[in-house]
């Protein structure tokens, strides 16, 4: 019993000096970059070059020059990431669902493996969106966010002034888009063009998947259709041949009666 304690009060102890031994907090680590893309780790003013397998911690800032992007984990299978854009300024949350702030600028996000109950929301300046299991691009500009839907459907609520989230929900489907004002409710649905869609799924590489899974499906069924076309041929073959052989029986028993008759004659 007194073992028991000692175990269970080490512990504590042990997750209140933040060790390693503590799984409480997920983990968010750097996939990869392009371009110039600064970190400002929590509690720290300075900031320093990006780097792949970076951890990010709650707090850490992340600014990204123009023509740059970093793609994020949050998870080490690499299921559920977001991509940040260039020109961009965003702050890892990890608090109450919040996952992202986005301060300005454009984020993809694709969630493929959410625990049961787990909630992904990215906060902006005028509002507060986010789904699982899908994917969206969120951005940013001056007092006007907008989120676009390229898989699944996202849900989208406007921000009061005191920093609250308004009542009400509004969802972004598959293949549309909302725009929403600071301080306002969403704004109607408008559908993406074909070319949008294509743009955001290459953003997260959902263009290879498609091209991928497109090319195991040919090779798979066409290998199959193969096989059945040569069976199918295969048996035309051998009914040709057994009715061509019957046919030539049948000849040469007709031949043989008539040779009969025509060497005895009438």
């Amino acid at each position: 019993m007194k073992r028991t304690f000692i175990f269970f009060l080490c512990m504590a102890l042990l997750c209140s000096m933040g060790t390693p031994l503590c799984f409480s907090q997920e983990e968010v680590l750097v996939v990869s970059y392009e371009g110039g893309v600064k970190v400002v780790h929590a509690g720290t003013i300075k900031s320093v070059s990006c780097k792949v397998g970076m951890k990010l911690e709650p707090g850490t800032r992340i600014i990204t020059d123009a023509g740059s992007s970093v793609k994020i984990a949050f998870d080490r299978r690499e299921k559920n990431i977001v991509r940040i854009m260039g020109k961009s300024d965003v702050v890892i949350k990890l608090s109450d669902g919040d996952k992202i702030e986005l301060i300005e600028g454009e984020i993809y996000a694709l969630l493929r493996d959410m625990k049961q109950g787990e909630k992904f929301r990215v906060r902006t300046p005028s509002a507060v969106c986010g789904a699982r299991g899908t994917g969206w691009k969120t951005s940013s500009k001056g007092d006007t966010s907008e989120v676009a839907t390229f898989d699944g459907r996202v849900f989208l609520r406007g921000v009061k002034k005191d920093g609250s989230v308004m009542d009400g929900v509004s969802w972004v489907r598959k293949g549309y888009k909302r725009a929403i004002k600071k301080f306002n409710k969403p704004g109607k649905e408008q559908k993406l063009s074909a070319e949008e869609l294509a743009a955001m799924e290459k953003q997260v590489g959902l263009d290879k998947e498609k091209k991928s899974k497109k090319k195991r499906k040919i090779r798979l069924f066409g290998t199959s259709s193969s096989k059945r076309e040569e069976h199918h041929a295969s048996l035309v073959e051998r009914k040709s041949e057994s009715t061509r052989y019957d046919k030539d029986k049948t000849d040469d028993n007709r031949s043989i009666r008539g040779g009969g008759t025509d060497e005895i004659g009438p």
